[in-house]
C-alpha cells in the first residue's frame, strides 16, 4: 500500500525498487474526461524512469 498521489507514489516506488517495467490499467473513459481530469496512467508513463505498459480496461 502506498499513500499519496498515485501518479507520484507509483513512479517513486518504481525508482526505489529499481523496476524494469510498470504495468498499469487504464479505465475506459471518454476523451473529454481524460482532457479535463487528466489520466493517471498517462502521467505515470510520462514521468517514469522505465517503460510503462498501459493495459486498456474492458469495453462496456
Amino acid at each position: 500500500m502506498l499513500d499519496g498521489d498515485p501518479r507520484r507514489a507509483i513512479v517513486e516506488e518504481a525508482k526505489r525498487e529499481h523496476a524494469d517495467l510498470i504495468v498499469i490499467g487504464k479505465r475506459g473513459r471518454n476523451r473529454i474526461q481524460d482532457f479535463l481530469l487528466g489520466s493517471t496512467a498517462e502521467a505515470i508513463a510520462r514521468d517514469a524512469h522505465c517503460p510503462v505498459l498501459v493495459v486498456p480496461g474492458e469495453s462496456s
